[in-house]
């Protein structure tokens, strides 16, 4: 029976994300709103069954189903609201492995923990957190979050960056981790201003997106003046189902950027650098090219330069992005195909 609000919450959770992830902020918003009167729903029950068995003096029943009901319920939001914020490790870990069913918990829980030590970092709980990763064969996407997470704590952004963007090349695959990760990477983008970095995330779908990364990916959308672009209700939307609405509130007011404009020294560099075809087109080209005439060191540069290019080019993962969604292939489809093309 307590397994039940676990799986209801957690299917509900997925729906939503998919919503997300294709674009469909209507159908986010329902399925959101959802979850919502689910757990509204369940710590209803869980309360008034509780009630019920303690009027009938079977307290030990009314504890073990309000708590069935309602730890799923809170657990996760009270850690990212109450315990992370807090730097309680112990609490936001054990408030994780509450609310997550199966394999993903344990993973979730210690990246949660690894978040609230970032916000108050102490030898004590590092060392516990270490102590836990270490156990956990093989590295897997969790690991490697916390460790990340744990490097930012310390204040090596560069770092942490560069180990969540490597999660996507794990065969291990917790959603709930990788939630965490893309998240990460949104805030560190809007903090910085890197909305062109967070645009070709969202575009290529690297990461499973909570409410606050795709809250942030609209904002970015706009600022980068991408296709699909939320409109401003639109916008409002994500924000109001976004957390930490306070702190974000001003995004919603910022215009699209006004495209680079090349100074002088370098405008003809600039615009040589863009004149002719597309990158994705240009690198076909070369690869005919290099195939029709006899083999050369020179033409075989000038192709895997062409095709460097390309595969590095926004342009180019962004329409691969929506191609995946249009032939419905699955999350990180684009990502594993461009790493088997290199």
């Amino acid at each position: 029976m307590h397994v039940l609000p676990y799986l209801i919450l957690a299917r509900l959770h997925r729906a939503a994300i998919d919503a997300r992830r294709r674009a469909r902020t209507w159908h986010h918003v329902a399925w959101s709103i959802a979850a919502g009167v689910a757990t509204a729903l369940m710590i209803a029950i869980g309360v008034s069954a509780g009630l019920v068995f303690w009027a009938l003096d079977l307290w030990w029943v009314a504890v073990v189903l309000g708590l069935g009901f309602l730890i799923p319920a809170v657990a996760g939001p009270v850690a990212r609201a109450v315990f992370v914020p807090a730097g309680w490790v112990r609490a936001a870990y054990y408030a994780g492995l509450a609310s997550r069913p199966g394999t993903d918990a344990p993973a979730y829980a210690l990246c949660l923990a690894a978040w609230a030590w970032m916000h108050a970092p102490r030898p004590a709980g590092e060392a516990w957190i270490a102590a836990r990763r270490d156990a956990r064969v093989p590295l897997g996407d969790g690991e490697v979050v916390v460790t990340a997470l744990m490097l930012a704590g310390r204040g090596d952004h560069d770092g942490a960056r560069t180990l969540l963007r490597s999660v996507t090349m794990l065969v291990e695959d917790h959603p709930s981790v990788r939630e965490l990760a893309g998240e990460w990477l949104a805030v560190d983008a809007a903090a910085r201003g890197a909305w062109d970095a967070l645009h070709a995330d969202a575009v290529a779908a690297r990461f499973p997106a909570t409410p606050l990364t795709y809250f942030l990916e609209g904002v970015a959308a706009r600022r980068v003046s991408g296709a699909g672009a939320p409109g401003a209700f639109e916008l409002r939307t994500r924000w109001l189902l976004a957390p930490h609405r306070r702190a974000t509130h001003d995004l919603l007011a910022l215009t699209p950027l006004a495209p680079a404009t090349p100074s002088s020294s370098s405008g003809h560099a600039a615009a040589g650098a863009h004149d002719g075809p597309a990158p994705l087109p240009r690198a076909v080209a070369a690869h005919l090219t290099f195939g029709a005439h006899p083999p050369s060191a020179s033409g075989l540069a000038a192709t895997v330069r062409a095709w460097d290019h390309a595969l590095a080019d926004s342009d180019t993962h962004g329409w691969l992005s929506r191609r995946a969604l249009e032939l419905d292939a699955p999350l990180g489809a684009v990502d594993r195909a461009l790493r088997e093309v290199a």
